[in-house]
């Protein structure tokens, strides 16, 4: 994922950058969806971004939302190693069953919850 995105902590272009991304496929109102870590190059902000889209409607017609959440040191290494576990492993079936769960109770339960917190769109400047 060559280029970065706006980080809005420090205000600056193209240095958030995705780390990892986990695809869940459907959910919801949704045909794609990916769960990702992202970090600022620049100011080494951390967090979580949540990749929707939904190909439903006309064929041209599809909607995006790419939101991501700041998130503490110790929640953003725990998501990573989440993401890493769904990416290969003896454990893979059951950290993609895990973080799907998540998705689907709107990442409410603690260690990864960014309920309630503000969230910002993931967005080229």
């Amino acid at each position: 994922m060559a280029d970065g995105f706006w980080c809005p902590h420090c205000e600056t272009s193209r240095s958030l950058r995705i780390l990892q991304s986990v695809d869940i496929g459907a959910a919801g109102n949704f045909d794609e969806v990916a769960i990702q870590s992202i970090e600022c190059d620049r100011c080494g902000k951390r967090g979580m971004a949540i990749y929707e889209e939904s190909r439903r409607g006309a064929l041209d017609d599809e909607s995006v939302a790419h939101t991501g959440y700041w998130l503490d040191r110790e929640t953003a290494v725990h998501i990573g190693l989440l993401l890493s576990a769904c990416q290969g492993g003896p454990r893979q079936n059951e950290s993609g069953a895990e973080l799907k769960k998540r998705y689907s109770g709107h990442f409410t339960a603690a260690p990864i919850a960014v309920a309630g917190k503000e969230g910002f769109p993931l967005e080229y400047r």
